[in-house]
């Protein structure tokens, strides 16, 4: 997950990536994710993000919820 754009030659912050509402501090955490667990990804854009997550959400947000997150609903 990189940045692309004007943008990214002054922001140096990642999006924010959340599994089951538990931020990640870095993305290579998702190497270790089996697929198959995932049960679905949802992207947020900038306005939405900041509306849920605060104004360190600009750039929008990725959440994702695992399969057994879904059935302990």
């Amino acid at each position: 997950i990189r940045r692309r754009g004007n943008s990214s030659i002054v922001l140096t912050e990642d999006m924010p990536i959340y599994i089951d509402q538990i931020r990640v501090s870095e993305v290579r955490v998702l190497a270790s994710l089996p697929a198959r667990d995932i049960d679905h990804i949802q992207v947020l854009n900038g306005v939405d993000a900041t509306t849920y997550f605060g104004t360190n959400a600009g750039d929008g947000v990725i959440l994702i919820t695992t399969v057994e997150a879904e059935r302990g609903r």
